[in-house]
């Protein structure tokens, strides 16, 4: 039986990081003046005493509402200590680190209730815009579908403060394997294999040596072959799981349940609709199999059984050893990445450019890269903050010489992504080629016969867009190498430290 105690006595950290009660007399007046059947009982029922206490609350009872308080804070405490036992050590947070978006409740009561559509409101009178976590839980708490602490204890879990300050501090993700799998299709995740973890895009390296009209060898090598077979293996796994496992569960939440109590098992720490996530069963892996082997490779045919598939989907969590499918999902979510080789554009691309045009081109492109730079600094979709920032990024980028990790550093900016997004490549490099393409259109004497023909112009464009791709590689090569390593700038980053230098001197 749990002590009556629990409602008058509000758990708080302490100067030590530790947690300990603290009594709220009039938490302890109202229980002994308005509940006195449940002080009274030798054996407390927990669920009326809530549902009495929810009730008041309703009816705006600040000291009713302080009782379930109080009692909350005890739930959020153990569900805290849990997640510190199962997690804390390996990721190095203590309750000191989470208790600031969790046991943050001082027990106070100026507070303000409303009750309107079967909705608790509850709001500080003078901090309207803080709310503790144990206020969320009750505005939420339904007492006729579970009990206070059952209810404290999934919400506390499933808390996106808390989830947001393990992600961002601690690289931690609460959120089960299972959970991560039903929520990314395949397709996504091959996208993601290809773009973030160096799989192979065959459709990609087979277009583009379609284009420059030479065979690509990489295509045909061992390790470019074995990738491509290990993609198609993890693509193809996780269509079989989708097609068992999502199927069942779609169908399995559609159907009237009762509420479950939360799964307490460290692999099932995520929920969807409010129930966990458990592992699939045996007979489910074998339906599994039974879908990949019409459809699978020959070397995966022999190999596959439970234990394979449950390694494939979630991985074996030895060091060093291969990703399972969550495994990948979760990286990518947690910006965990790999240094990935710069691609350079295929030689051949380049060779294949007559060399007046290329004489042309290098002639064009310091200027096209500053008139586009100019444009889009002046342009009127950037606010004056985005462009300051712009500049500094690229003053920090070419004249400093910093990569994009110390960037994000010195900025307080999320990650390395986020100066990507800032730079934005992308639209520079069609802002350079429409300027390079007036530039080339005004020198008739060299190019008149280009723009006469077609045929003709159509192949310029072509290869002006390999010449700026073979351009573009070649900065993002010189970025990506470590500064005692690097040689001089790239064009490109020379052209840009020539516009920074005449529109924004130091």
């Amino acid at each position: 039986m749990e002590p009556l105690e629990k409602y008058w006595k509000l758990m708080r950290l302490n100067s030590t990081g530790d947690a300990s009660p603290i009594d709220r007399i009039p938490a302890r007046q109202y229980l002994e003046s308005e509940c006195q059947p449940w002080v009274l009982e030798d054996t407390l029922d927990n669920r009326s005493l809530q549902k009495h206490l929810v009730l008041q609350a309703q009816k705006g009872s600040v000291n009713a509402l302080l009782c379930l308080r109080c009692y909350t804070s005890h739930h959020i405490l153990i569900s805290c200590l849990r997640l510190i036992n199962l997690y804390g050590k390996y990721y190095r947070f203590s309750l000191a680190d989470i208790a600031l978006v969790t046991l943050n409740d001082d027990g106070k009561s100026d507070v303000k209730i409303t009750y309107q559509n079967d909705q608790l409101l509850i709001q500080r009178l003078q901090e309207s815009r803080f709310q503790t976590l144990s206020f969320r839980i009750l505005e939420k708490f339904n007492p006729e579908k579970a009990g206070l602490g059952t209810w404290s204890a999934r919400l506390t879990w499933q808390d996106s403060y808390l989830k947001k300050l393990l992600k961002d501090e601690y690289g931690l993700l609460l959120i089960s394997d299972w959970a991560l799998l039903n929520e990314t299709k395949p397709a996504s995740f091959k996208r993601m294999l290809i773009k973030y973890f160096g799989f192979p895009d065959l459709d990609k390296d087979e277009a583009k040596a379609q284009k420059v009209k030479v065979e690509n060898p990489k295509i045909h090598a061992p390790m470019y072959q074995s990738m491509l077979k290990q993609l198609d293996e993890l693509v193809l796994i996780l269509q079989a799981y989708h097609a068992v496992y999502v199927v069942d569960r779609r169908q399995a939440l559609t159907q009237p349940q009762v509420e479950q109590l939360p799964d307490r098992t460290q692999e099932n720490r995520s929920s969807h609709r409010g129930q966990s996530c458990p592992e699939p069963t045996s007979a489910q892996y074998d339906r599994m199999v039974q879908f990949l082997r019409p459809r699978s490779l020959e070397a995966l045919q022999i190999k596959l059984s439970e234990d394979f598939l449950r390694n494939k989907l979630r991985g074996t969590g030895e060091e060093n050893a291969e990703l399972g499918i969550a495994d990948y999902i979760r990286r990518h979510r947690l910006k965990q990445l790999p240094q990935l080789p710069v691609e350079t554009t295929d030689e051949t691309g380049i060779e294949s450019i007559p060399k007046e045009l290329l004489r042309l081109f290098d002639r064009y492109l310091g200027l096209a890269i500053q008139q586009a730079l100019q444009m889009r600094l002046t342009g009127k979709r950037m606010k004056p903050e985005k462009a300051q920032q712009l500049i500094l990024v690229l003053r920090l980028q070419y004249q400093n010489g910093l990569n994009q990790t110390e960037i994000s550093k010195q900025l307080n900016l999320t990650g390395q992504f986020m100066v990507s997004r800032i730079l934005n490549f992308k639209a520079l490099a069609i802002g350079i080629i429409g300027h390079m393409s007036q530039q080339l259109k005004n020198d008739t004497p060299s190019l008149a016969a280009y723009f006469d023909d077609p045929d003709r112009l159509l192949a310029l464009q072509d290869q002006l867009e390999t010449y700026l791709s073979f351009i573009l590689s070649q900065d993002k090569k010189w970025r990506y190498t470590p500064a005692r390593n690097r040689a001089d700038r790239s064009q490109l980053g020379q052209a840009i430290c020539e516009f920074l230098a005449k529109y924004f001197p130091d």
